[in-house]
């Protein structure tokens, strides 16, 4: 380009003329525009750099999460896996031990000692609808599982802490119903396993439903009469008769 003064040859990067000395105008508004554009390019790069330093932690942690995610498949797969793996020899183990273990769980009925019986019977994987021990213990490994949540939920009930009236009541009248309906369904087994009268199943039995309905008399304020009757009441009835028992406790105890 020419100096507009002299006519001497210019570029738009000199601010005067390098001859007569007068300004460049051109030069002048090239630089503001080249300094404008700068300034943008600067702001555009900042910006630029900050959302892909975003987005880069945004991806980061989205791929952390799904590694956690997979590997916690992976380990629940894997724990599920080992536990049916651990059950299933557990299982074997005690179908060849049968004998053995038959003593064992006889042993503890005598004693009445039912939450060892139950506690044996979950630990060897003794199942109740089919195996080697279903025709002889079938019913009673059901029938203690059900008694020995009853009976924590009557300690509680008995001696109550932290759990309201409604809650107290609501855990035994549930436990009660369970724990009868175990006791007086007649046994059957889905893979044809019929069972085997034995007196010592009986008579246990027999004595579960006995230490409940004495507990009920001794440690809950029910009367003989009361306790005998919890098998007919109604679900309301029955929830009434607990609320009312344990009421009257907490307010004799004031």
């Amino acid at each position: 380009m020419k100096c507009e003064n002299c006519g001497a040859n210019l570029t738009l990067e000199e601010e005067n003329c390098p001859f007569c000395g007068q300004p460049n105008p051109h030069a002048k508004q090239h630089i503001r525009d080249m300094r404008h554009y700068q300034n943008e390019f600067e702001d555009t790069k900042e910006h630029v750099y900050k959302s892909t330093k975003l987005y880069t932690q945004i991806v980061v942690r989205v791929v952390i999460l799904a590694v956690l995610a997979i590997l916690s498949v992976v380990l629940f797969v894997l724990a599920d896996n080992a536990y049916s793996f651990m059950r299933d020899r557990e299982e074997k183990r005690s179908a060849k031990n049968y004998e053995e273990y038959s003593r064992i769980l006889d042993g503890y009925l005598e004693e009445e000692n039912f939450r060892a019986f139950e506690i044996f019977c979950e630990e060897h994987v003794l199942r109740s609808y089919d195996g080697p021990y279903a025709p002889k213990y079938g019913k009673i490994i059901s029938v203690s599982r059900s008694y020995v949540y009853l009976m924590d939920y009557l300690w509680r009930y008995a001696f109550p802490l932290s759990y309201t009236t409604i809650q107290q009541a609501e855990l035994v009248s549930d436990g009660l119903e369970n724990f009868y309906r175990e006791l007086n369904e007649e046994w059957t087994s889905s893979y044809g396993v019929k069972r085997v009268s034995d007196e010592k199943v009986t008579a246990a039995m027999e004595k579960m439903e006995e230490n409940v309905r004495e507990f009920l008399f001794i440690y809950c304020g029910f009367t003989r009469e009361e306790a005998d009757s919890i098998p007919e009441l109604s679900k309301a009835k029955r929830m009434l008769l607990l609320e009312e028992k344990l009421e009257g406790r907490l307010s004799d105890e004031k």
